[in-house]
């Protein structure tokens, strides 16, 4: 529900935080995943398309690619999304979830413009 200004009650205008992940942050990371998979009735594959979370640093970062974890002001995880990289010049979209306290504020737009620039950064071009 919104207020007669198109905001949602009980939700912060504070920017989030969004800054780069590690394997620190994985389990953090596939609750938001898992939470997101859930509420559209969908299981969790850890051992399938969910594998990559098992090493963020390797399957990312360390392959040419990238993975970010998004904040709130309280330091909560509430999103995530990564690059995954293809080929020399192709990388892939993958694990862009948020969670719904998340949604509607014009985070998920912040988070693909910081990854478009990623990927332009790197090289990529497709």
């Amino acid at each position: 529900m919104r207020t007669r200004d198109g905001e949602v009650p009980g939700r912060s205008e504070v920017d989030p935080i969004i800054r780069d992940a590690s394997n620190a942050d994985e389990a953090a990371i596939r609750e938001v995943v898992y939470s997101v998979l859930a509420e559209y009735g969908l299981a969790p594959d850890p051992g399938g398309t969910d594998a990559d979370l098992a090493d963020l640093e390797g399957n990312y970062w360390n392959s040419g690619g990238v993975f970010h974890l998004v904040l709130s002001p309280e330091g909560s995880a509430v999103g995530c999304a990564g690059l995954f990289r293809l080929s020399s010049t192709e990388v892939e979209l993958r694990k862009m979830y948020l969670l719904p306290t998340a949604r509607g504020r014009g985070i998920g737009r912040l988070l693909l413009r910081r990854l478009i620039a990623d990927a332009r950064r790197l090289g990529y071009r497709r």
